[in-house]
């Protein structure tokens, strides 16, 4: 589960580095309704506007998410059990 979720979180950061290096950044005007680069408009600027804002959305407040609850998930599982020789819960259940 930790490491889908560190792959996870990386590829979100990954696909925003490989669309701002193409440059898709610039196309990011036509959501406001401002033309993109060149004057251009149409379908390609404003679906390569909006995979970027997805992808710069996802690498800002998804992928730091992800990598935080990986590590304090990590954490808490290096905790020692503070029970005092008392049975879990899933102990007394069994007997």
């Amino acid at each position: 589960m930790k490491r889908t979720l560190i792959v996870f979180g990386a590829t979100c950061v990954v696909a925003f580095l490989v669309l701002h290096v193409l440059g898709f950044r610039d196309y990011v005007s036509i959501l406001s309704g401002t033309p993109g680069p060149g004057g251009e408009s149409g379908v390609f600027a404003a679906a390569t506007g909006l995979l970027y804002a997805i992808a710069w959305f996802s690498a800002v407040l998804v992928a730091p998410i992800v990598f935080l609850s990986v590590a304090i998930h990590s954490g808490l599982e290096r905790v020692p059990d503070r029970s005092f020789g008392r049975k879990s819960r899933a102990e007394q259940a069994t007997g």
